[in-house]
């Protein structure tokens, strides 16, 4: 049975906020040149067409969902629903003078934050036991822009990626697994003193005396 936390404890067993941190941290040391901010979660499109999120060319960090995947050991896996929302401006390069399209702009930093979910030695932002993002759903990159907005000279797009917190929860055996050795061709299980549920324990003593 969950035994009842305080608010003190429940956030000193949660990863997120360190996650979160360490996303934009990343993020903002390798798109050289765009800003990249927290946003708190899902991004509002008023408040994306009042430029009130981060100004171009810039990056809001946010989430959108978050999931509890119960596993057969007992412990939690919880998916988080990430979101970059990208906003992009006309970009005109003094050297070259060239100019490139809002939309081309986004598209060109929503590919960056792409290949960045793909790199196995950053995208799991420097967290201890944080997995990489997962293949499926596949990370995406989204437009999300207004005909107003664009007319005002601005794009957004969102890469979204789903990416699991390190696991959380109580252990079915309360603890490590029992260790499992083999002799003779049979297994000896081997419990700690962690308390087993009487069924689980039941099914494994009759398997030990070859019942069915």
């Amino acid at each position: 049975m969950i035994a009842a936390r305080s608010l003190e404890q429940l956030l000193a067993a949660s990863s997120f906020d360190a996650v979160h941190a360490a996303i934009v941290a990343e993020l903002g040391r390798l798109l050289k040149g765009v800003t990249v901010v927290r946003h708190p979660g899902k991004l509002d499109i008023n408040d994306v067409v009042a430029k009130a999120v981060v100004k171009a060319p810039g990056v809001a960090v946010g989430w959108s969902r978050a999931r509890a995947d119960r596993r057969v050991a007992g412990s939690f896996d919880q998916p988080i629903e990430w979101t970059a929302y990208i906003v992009a401006g006309d970009y005109a390069d003094l050297d070259t003078k060239r100019a490139t399209p809002r939309e081309a702009v986004a598209h060109a930093i929503g590919s960056a934050i792409l290949e960045i979910l793909e790199d196995e030695d950053v995208s799991s932002w420097g967290v201890p036991g944080l997995d990489r993002p997962l293949g499926e759903p596949a990370p995406t990159v989204t437009p999300l822009f207004t005909a107003k907005s664009f007319a005002e000279g601005v794009a957004y797009y969102a890469v979204t990626w789903t990416q699991v917190l390190p696991r959380r929860g109580r252990p079915l055996f309360g603890g490590e697994a029992p260790a499992v050795t083999v002799s003779g061709g049979a297994a000896d299980i081997q419990f700690s003193d962690d308390p087993i549920p009487t069924e689980v324990r039941a099914l494994i003593k009759n398997f030990q005396d070859g019942g069915p």
